[in-house]
């Protein structure tokens, strides 16, 4: 785990009121400076969190040119580096790969970016359980988000594709082909205090896409601790002008579940969608793959029209004929995969336009989980004076420019905390007597629960965790409730305890069913369960070591509608 940046001797700021806008109260807790002077920056709407310039965390470009598909690291407080004849001081951001040809620490030679050990991912300051897995650094990229696992710069795909393509959980307030423009853009992180609740921002300052300097993104995020692991991310907008459309990603757009949502019987297939999926026959084309595809039925082909058949169920048939009458694609072969592994196939809806990945999604080796807060808005549409532009956009707020979103035991909810500062009646520009505009989260749930060795009891962390799924499941009113059981394994084990494995998987699956069936109560008595248990298989972690066997002694549940 990364050093926490440095405390400094807490400073509460009490901010004015400007132009009417009553900002956060914000107690600044880190001693960061930047090296390189920052680029002006003046704040356009009303729901930016304004961190004093003296406090933050900048990027230092080392007198460098514009930076597209950067990822951005962190050197530490005691490191200093020379680069392209600049020379800075930790703590400061970098787009470049510095070594230790570059930087020292006490005099020696040292190389402060080790992305395997997550040396260079930067520090929140505190714990995040997104998704069941915790987190206390993260990798941002000049692509208008961050990668949990591993540095990553992708961009113009689906929240999806941006999960599986990077083999990362990833977060994207403003997912686009972007640009750090030299002399006009800043990037910036402050581990600071936001409404009396430690706090982490992130802030892209005047952004644009290459070729088009006059375009001006401004954004932020800002991570709330909420303790044990539970957080609120704010997802702030101050501008968005001149947005070039073509660097954005296809929407609406459809990908195809390899896996397991192939019926050779009735070539139907399902997966992912995002929403506003045409309900007639479409023309969609192909933007690839996820993984080694066993059957080649999509081989050969570039274009296909698709026609919803269910909606619930999120299936679909394809053809190759524009009326969807004649021609229907057949489906003949399943995936393999203890062959091939995992794979999944996209396709989108070309209708010239394009949206922007804003949300967050998690591939975790089997299963893709995604909440995208405005699906197929297009970029036109959004940029400041669209029809539908950001700025003036809220979600489980009253704030202009704000969304809110959470994650409690690592489930997604919109059950967030409010913005509205203590003994005020406003935050950044919100009402307090203003109907909270909330948005509806109900896709497909993965929750992880875990185990004592050798136990089937729920541990009270997984009682918590099955709380939150069991109040998810009431306000989503899903139909289908999948529950896998796994154990770990001791390379010194007895060949007996197969039986033994294979019997504690099983009432670990039952015992969360008996768990969320009890607490659900008869009125969701036509909840369809289905239950496995399938011993060691399919470990999340090594089973050489006991602190990451622990990972294996869980139950998935997969909660669908």
């Amino acid at each position: 785990m990364l050093e926490r940046l440095k405390k400094g001797k807490k400073n509460p700021l009490s901010l004015f009121v400007i132009l009417g806008i009553i900002f956060l109260q914000i107690n600044v807790v880190s001693d960061a400076k930047a090296n390189s002077s920052p680029n002006s920056f003046t704040v356009q709407g009303q729901s930016w969190v304004n961190v004093p310039d003296s406090e933050r965390i900048y990027l230092e470009n080392f007198g460098g040119g514009n930076r597209d598909d950067a990822a951005l690291r962190y050197v530490a407080s005691g490191v200093t580096c020379t680069y392209n004849s600049v020379t800075a001081n930790g703590p400061f951001l970098t787009p470049v790969d510095l070594n230790q040809t570059h930087c020292t620490q006490n005099g020696s030679a040292y190389d402060p970016i080790n992305d395997s050990s997550r040396l260079g991912s930067l520090p929140i300051g505190f714990s995040i359980n997104f998704y069941g897995t915790n987190y206390t650094s993260l990798w941002p990229s000049t692509n208008g988000g961050v990668y949990f696992d591993s540095p990553k710069i992708q961009y113009e795909d689906s929240l999806p594709h941006l999960a599986f393509s990077s083999n990362s959980s990833v977060l994207f307030p403003l997912g686009a082909d972007q640009v750090y423009r030299a002399g006009k853009s800043n990037f910036w992180m402050a581990q600071t205090t936001v409404n009396s609740k430690p706090a982490f921002v992130l802030s892209w300052e005047k952004f644009d896409t290459w070729g088009n300097a006059n375009e001006k993104f401004s954004y932020q995020l800002v991570f709330l601790n909420l303790g044990s692991g539970d957080f609120d991310a704010w997802f702030n907008y101050d501008e968005l002008s001149n947005f070039d459309n073509q660097f954005g990603y296809y929407a609406p757009y459809f990908i195809v579940d390899a896996n397991s949502g192939v019926n050779t019987a009735s070539d139907l297939v399902t997966g992912i969608y995002s929403n506003d999926l045409p309900t007639t026959c479409t023309s969609v084309i192909s933007h690839g793959s996820f993984g080694t595809l066993t059957s080649n039925v999509f081989s050969g082909l570039s274009n296909y029209y698709f026609k919803l058949e269910n909606a619930s169920t999120k299936s679909i048939s394809l053809w190759t004929d524009p009326g969807c009458t004649s021609s229907r694609i057949d489906f003949t072969t399943l995936q393999n995969e203890g062959a091939n592994g995992k794979a999944f196939y996209e396709l989108y809806v070309d209708d010239g336009s394009k949206s922007l990945a804003i949300g967050w999604s998690i591939y975790d080796g089997s299963t893709i989980t995604t909440t995208e807060l405005i699906p197929n808005s297009t970029i036109a549409e959004l940029i400041n004076g669209g029809t539908d532009q950001i700025i003036s956009k809220s979600i489980n707020t009253t704030t202009p420019g704000r969304f809110i979103i959470g994650q409690r035991s690592g489930v997604t909810t919109n059950n967030v905390e409010s913005d509205i500062p203590v003994n005020s009646s406003s935050g950044g520009g919100g009402s307090g007597n203003q109907a909270v505009p909330v948005l509806n989260i109900c896709n497909n749930l993965k929750v992880i629960v875990n185990f004592e060795g050798g136990s089937s009891k729920l541990t009270k962390a997984a009682l918590r965790k099955l709380k939150d799924t069991i109040n998810e499941i009431k306000k989503c009113e899903y139909k289908n409730v999948k529950i896998v059981g796994y154990t770990s394994i001791d390379k010194q084990d007895s060949p007996n305890y197969k039986i033994f494995r294979k019997n504690l998987s099983d009432s670990r699956a039952l015992n969360v069913k008996l768990e969320i069936e009890s607490k659900l109560g008869k009125e969701y008595k036509n909840i369809n369960y289905k239950l496995a248990g399938l011993s060691e298989k399919n470990p999340l972690k090594s089973n050489k070591y006991e602190k990451t066997r622990k990972s294996n002694r869980r139950v998935e549940i997969l909660i669908t509608k």
